[in-house]
């Protein structure tokens, strides 16, 4: 039976803390309808930037918020789409942006239903179904939700069970997902326990760790913890290796999965305070953001990318800096930050 080994230790719960603190302060900034649905679009939007990022695409930001507005209708050939929304990008490009949409769409419905119904009965078909969605058109049909079927995964750090494992270990984590709940377990830490396993195990042909993301997200919000405004994935994505790494020392570790989940809370810390600090920017709020007469000062989007981290950490070099804008010069930088 899995059962996952922890050490509740003071950097794990100050983050845990850090973490609630910052949802909380976003959930009483955000009041009105028309910024509620403004940031739960600017969300969407950074959610698929990142996964675009990860799959290095080159689709501009605002095709994406084009895509996003549209909310295309899933039948909708590829190229129709781009073209009557005047997009200039790779056919395979726009049709991972509409699969991510529809799988999203189906993580928002299952959590929908949960929450109001009380229905605690999603598991592996919900798991497939969402690899399924991110596959459409894009892989061979008979591929769609497929499990893997070799052994051996080239260029992965963490060791993966063996194939004709996989079906068992799917059921055995999704067992313990129906045998816990938030009365049992903290909801952030149960989803990441969960996240952990799948993406050890790697049960899928394609888009496994873009299927865990949005797996993680609906395990923790079918337990009632919103990260609508949060786009939990930028952090995920930017940080992908870093936690495949930790995950590759876990067997030897002898506090198991803690440091994994010490550094994942974290990276889910700093997300949700980026965001209040966006939030705060966008309604004019921030003190960090406001001139020395009061006035709140327009930003660039590259300048409230380099103040969310600057806030975040106090200081940093342009070394680091570099690191959250990858594609930009230094002189780019230091302009910015004047």
């Amino acid at each position: 039976m899995f059962q996952p080994k922890i050490v509740i230790t003071n950097e794990l719960l100050s983050s845990l803390i850090n973490l609630e603190v910052s949802l909380a302060l976003i959930d009483n900034l955000v009041v009105s309808d028309e910024w509620k649905s403004r940031l739960k679009t600017d969300s969407l939007v950074r959610r698929i930037g990142a996964m675009e990022k990860f799959w290095d695409s080159n689709l501009k930001q605002d095709d994406l918020l084009k895509i996003v507005r549209d909310d295309p209708n899933r039948d909708e050939k590829t190229e129709e789409l781009a073209l009557r929304l005047s997009i200039v990008g790779k056919e395979y490009e726009v049709q991972m942006v509409t699969n991510w949409i529809n799988a999203n769409k189906l993580v928002e419905q299952i959590v929908y239903l949960s929450l109001k119904f009380k229905q605690k009965d999603f598991g592996e078909k919900d798991l497939i179904q969402i690899n399924k969605l991110l596959g459409e058109r894009m892989v061979d049909p008979t591929d769609l939700g497929g499990f893997r079927k070799q052994s051996l995964v080239e260029n992965s750090v963490i060791r993966h069970p063996e194939v004709v494992e996989i079906a068992y270990q799917l059921e055995e984590i999704m067992l313990w997902v129906k045998s816990t709940d938030k009365q049992v377990i903290h909801p952030i830490l149960r989803g990441l326990y969960v996240f952990a396993e799948l993406i050890r195990v790697r049960p899928f042909l394609h888009q496994n760790f873009i299927t865990m993301a949005l797996f993680l997200v609906l395990l923790i919000e079918t337990e009632g913890v919103s990260f609508a405004y949060c786009p939990l994935e930028e952090e995920l994505f930017k940080n992908k290796q870093k936690l495949f790494d930790l995950l590759a020392k876990v067997d030897s570790e002898e506090n198991g999965l803690t440091v994994f989940l010490e550094e994942m809370v974290k990276l889910m810390a700093a997300a949700a305070e980026k965001t209040r600090i966006r939030i705060m920017s966008l309604m004019g709020d921030s003190v960090k953001y406001k001139s020395e007469s009061g006035k709140a000062v327009a930003l660039s989007e590259r300048q409230v990318s380099l103040m969310e981290e600057l806030t975040m950490r106090g200081q940093m070099t342009i070394k680091e800096l570099r690191l959250v804008l990858p594609l930009v010069s230094d002189d780019t930088i230091l302009r910015d930050l004047k």
